[in-house]
């Protein structure tokens, strides 16, 4: 099996998941693990993809975390209400045209509905939705500013090796 080089995406998304979990530690935050799972799928092949990753992750989280809020305190949690939940966010996501939220607000929604261990649901959904703003913020900072992807060189190679 011939390895390969470890790059620059990979050393990326280490980095952004190492610093989500420091800054979750820093500010003790209770769900490091949304938090590290918006780090690593908000890590895009380039900047402009990062940012509008990002963008709309941060629109799936905030809608994942009221929808999540909303069923949470009306109806009882099962299987049927989080059926529904995701029904909801997939018609609300598609209809806005945010197809790239989706995702990120169905794992936001469950992370909320699957792992309430009682107290202030306001609080819980707010604080989850929190965690998870980190990580996306995280994420496209670490692209943005560590070194970033010359996507004019790519072009160039691409259009060298045509000829």
């Amino acid at each position: 099996m011939k390895s390969k080089k470890i790059g620059m995406r990979t050393i990326k998304t280490v980095m952004a998941v190492i610093l989500t979990l420091a800054i979750s530690e820093l500010f003790n935050l209770r769900s490091s693990l949304l938090a590290s799972i918006a780090a690593i799928v908000t890590m895009e092949s380039s900047v402009s993809e990062s940012f509008t990753a990002g963008k709309n992750r941060m629109y799936g989280t905030i809608l994942g975390g009221v929808i999540a809020l909303g069923i949470s305190l009306i109806l009882p949690s099962n299987f049927f209400t989080i059926g529904l939940g995701l029904i909801i966010l997939i018609s609300i996501c598609n209809g806005l045209k945010w197809d790239k939220a989706a995702r990120m607000s169905m794992i936001v929604f469950l992370g909320i509905i699957l792992n309430y261990e009682g107290g202030d649901r306001i609080d819980y959904a707010f604080d989850r939705t929190i965690d998870t703003l980190i990580g996306v913020i995280v994420g496209t900072s670490i692209n943005y500013f560590i070194r970033p992807p010359k996507i004019e060189l790519r072009i160039r190679e691409t259009i060298r090796e045509m000829h």
